[in-house]
């Protein structure tokens, strides 16, 4: 599927699709815990997380190729 983001949640274990229209921005986050990874905040102000850092979060979801 094109333009759509496809995670699992983590608590319910459900397959959320998400468009890639209702992705407001990326924040790169870090802790000691968790290491680096990408906060994605949604157009209706929830948020997911990406186990990946955020410039390798925007080039899957946003690349043109």
């Amino acid at each position: 599927m094109k333009n759509v983001l496809l995670i699992e949640d983590d608590e319910t274990k459900e397959l959320l699709v998400i468009p890639h229209s209702s992705i407001c921005y990326l924040v790169d986050k870090h802790s000691d815990t968790q290491g680096q990874y990408t906060l994605i905040i949604l157009n209706n102000g929830k948020t997911q997380m990406l186990d990946m850092p955020v410039k390798d979060a925007a080039e899957q979801l946003f690349s043109c190729g």
